[in-house]
């Protein structure tokens, strides 16, 4: 169950790239209308750790192959880099998945 606050170290990453989150929380998917969810094409895991979270829909499941930034213990300048990593990662991986849709794959 997600701890409804976004990482201090996700905030920082996000806003070093002008990507404000101070806003934003984790949400349960339980909290997700059932039409929203209904009616989703994809539902990305970005963790191989995590499993899908939604089983109840005819979305394809894409499970990307990243790091965790938060998983092992790091110093605070490992932590940052780990995170800027991920965040890096995930950025080419939301590239090339919208290259892959134009392209009809």
């Amino acid at each position: 169950m997600p701890s409804g606050k976004v990482h201090p170290n996700a905030l920082d990453t996000m806003m070093d790239i002008n990507i404000d989150l101070s806003k934003q929380y984790l949400k349960p998917i339980n909290e997700l209308e059932n039409i929203f969810v209904g009616n989703l094409d994809y539902v990305v895991t970005p963790y191989p750790e995590e499993g899908c979270p939604i089983n109840n829909n005819n979305a394809k499941k894409i499970h990307w192959l990243n790091i965790n930034p938060d998983n092992k213990p790091h110093s605070d300048l490992e932590l940052r880099i780990s995170f800027q990593n991920t965040r890096n990662s995930i950025s080419n991986l939301i590239k090339d998945f919208k290259i892959s849709i134009l392209n009809g794959k």
